[in-house]
């Protein structure tokens, strides 16, 4: 009987129950409000969503990709080519004769390798790595000058 007793014995007990449980209630239905913001959120999600896939957007960071990916497999290219044709070259000497002679269209190819980095796609990069993060390392230099 005490618990019972203690229970209805003090309205403030009683109108923090009734509350609670309203609430617990009112919780499980959603009112016509609740359902018409959790809407607006759910329409303000796909328009970011949306804005972030544009396709043009999209289109552009495939061509960004595609450079800088040649531009790096081309120098890793040119390096290598370069690489061989030096380390088998027996005196050092950049144009060999007799055996080594063979090596020489190698590094012709990494020179013109260079040559097509530099005058082709270095432009290009530069250009693309800029529109990327030129924002980004303005508003850093920005936050370092304050």
């Amino acid at each position: 009987m005490g618990l019972l007793a203690r229970l209805f014995s003090n309205p403030k007990e009683i109108t923090e129950t009734l509350a609670s449980a309203r609430r617990g209630i009112d919780d499980l239905v959603y009112t016509d409000q609740e359902r018409e913001e959790f809407a607006e959120r759910n329409r303000e999600l796909y328009s970011k969503l949306w804005m972030a896939s544009v396709p043009s957007a999209l289109s552009r960071r495939l061509i960004a990709c595609a450079v800088v990916g040649t531009f790096c497999f081309l120098c890793v290219w040119a390096v290598m080519l370069y690489t061989a044709a030096m380390a088998t070259v027996p005196d050092g000497t950049m144009y060999a004769v007799g055996e080594a002679a063979s090596l020489y269209p190698m590094e012709r190819a990494a020179e013109f390798t260079f040559r097509v980095i530099d005058v082709a796609l270095l432009p290009l990069v530069v250009v693309i790595v800029g529109f990327y993060f030129l924002k980004q390392v303005v508003s850093e230099a920005g936050n370092l000058r304050k």
